[in-house]
């Protein structure tokens, strides 16, 4: 199993897995890891994660543009709010499908994702029994579409989402995980040699562009832009702390000891195979000594 898993992401490599509460804890936390990432990569980086990659990304473009040339952001965020309820709309109202002569819009879809979200997830399967396979499955389609609707809402209400898995080391305290890093835990190395931190959520900062009118048919003014306001400061485990040292120094004595095992037996094996020869040659070297002797006698 853990072979498997540390194949799939190295970051298990240095995860015991047993029965022990640091074990659970930490796969715990890299599950996490593993599933915002795929959260992130696939639903929280568009604005129109109801589309097909392609088409997610040529409109994604269109906004970073016009992003770019209005400093406020207000036109891109008016826009892509816009396109969002006009594509929802497709999706929702028949009367679209019946004057654009067809029944379904290709470029449309959530399963895309959802499988994509679905397949990252599966180098967690070593860890899933097949008896809960199917309610992991059922729970994660749960999640992506609840990700979708808060990812939605945000243009729709006039608001600009931004995640970031990067954290700032300096600021820990504010993403410190209370299961997996308590405060009250003295870190057992410094974080100088082991710098990473892992993401278990993204910090999410949300900002307002102009009032809802702005966003019911009505021009954009010119008033400036609100400011960007941290709604979660995420969630992370640095490499450093307790946890994730203990579960390195761990796995590093269990890797010392199937190594020094495997030695062990290797040499008794060979021990035994020279052993078995010598006993070979000696009975053949009695036999000729008795064949010897008859011969002699005779």
């Amino acid at each position: 199993m853990h072979a498997k898993l540390a194949a799939a992401d190295p970051c298990f490599s240095s995860v015991l897995i047993d029965d022990s509460e640091d074990s659970r804890d930490l796969c715990t936390a890299h599950a996490q890891r593993i599933i915002t990432r795929a959260i992130c990569e696939d639903i929280w980086n568009s604005d129109f994660t109801d589309l097909q990659p392609e088409f997610s990304s040529l409109l994604g473009w269109i906004s970073d543009e016009l992003d770019q040339s209005d400093h406020g952001g207000r036109r891109a965020t008016v826009w892509t709010a816009l396109t969002s309820r006009a594509l929802k709309s497709l999706q929702t109202n028949p009367g679209a499908s019946q004057v654009s002569g067809s029944t379904e819009f290709p470029y449309l879809t959530g399963s895309a994702r959802a499988d994509s979200v679905l397949t990252k997830v599966s180098v967690l399967d070593p860890l899933v029994s097949s008896s809960q396979a199917e309610s992991l499955r059922t729970d994660l389609l749960n999640l992506v579409a609840l990700a979708t609707d808060v990812w939605n809402n945000g243009p729709a209400g006039g608001l600009k989402l931004t995640v970031n898995l990067v954290l700032d080391r300096s600021h820990r305290e504010e993403w410190r995980s209370p299961r997996f890093d308590p405060a009250c835990n003295r870190d057992e190395t410094d974080f100088k040699t082991r710098p990473r931190i892992f993401p278990l959520f993204p910090r999410v900062v949300v900002r307002e562009l102009g009032s809802q009118a702005t966003y019911n048919n009505s021009p954009p003014t010119n008033s400036p832009a609100g400011s960007d306001t941290t709604i979660h400061h995420g969630r992370g485990l640095p490499e450093w702390s307790s946890l994730v040292v203990r579960g390195k120094f761990e796995q590093e004595e269990r890797t010392q000891f199937l190594r020094t095992a495997f030695e062990n037996a290797k040499r008794q094996l060979q021990s035994t195979k020279r052993s078995s020869a010598r006993g070979r040659r000696d009975s053949r070297r009695d036999s000729r000594g008795s064949l010897t002797l008859v011969s002699s006698s005779e």
